[in-house]
């Protein structure tokens, strides 16, 4: 099966199982497999490199765990991430959930000691 064919399968899959997404067991998901990296309010938090979920697109978050669990993609630190596993439906009640939820606004990025540090194209940039 090809790759494209193979995607459209995954996305026939959630859609699906979209259409009997239950917000309130996706929220039982996300306390007990989501809320230790992202936040109970889904804000993420630079700490552990997790981000900010709250708020996003139920669909999106369906693919993005379906890639997480077909090893298409990775989480930050390149692992294999905790969402990994999950049936069609649960991904969809997450993101029913995460898509509900208005997280906090994240507090003001530190500034860096030199000014510009982790701005790749601050000041300073390709010296």
């Amino acid at each position: 099966m090809g790759t494209s064919a193979g995607a459209g399968l995954v996305l026939l899959a959630l859609a699906g199982a979209a259409a009997a997404q239950d917000a309130g067991r996706g929220g039982r998901l996300y306390g007990g497999a989501c809320a230790s990296c992202h936040g109970e309010g889904g804000q993420g938090g630079p700490a552990r490199r997790t981000p900010r979920i709250g708020g996003q697109l139920g669909w999106y978050v369906a693919k993005a765990l379906a890639d997480f669990g077909s090893g298409a993609r990775r989480d930050a630190e390149g692992s294999p991430h905790r969402g990994a596993g999950l049936s069609g439906g649960d991904m969809a009640d997450l993101g029913a959930y995460v898509a509900a939820l208005r997280p906090p606004s994240p507090p003001a990025p530190a500034e860096a000691a030199d000014g510009d540090a982790g701005d790749p194209g601050g000041p300073g940039a390709g010296e």
